[in-house]
């Protein structure tokens, strides 16, 4: 898992979601949850 979101810079540690979700409703590692949904 990358410790920063590659769009925004938020500390993914931080995420509470542990990370945005990708399409087929994975947890993304490199995209925080406010930059990346569905």
């Amino acid at each position: 898992m990358s410790k920063f979101c590659q769009s925004c810079g938020f500390p993914m540690h931080k995420d509470k979601r542990g990370g945005g979700s990708n399409a087929d409703s994975s947890v993304s590692s490199l995209y925080c949850s406010m930059c990346y949904v569905d």
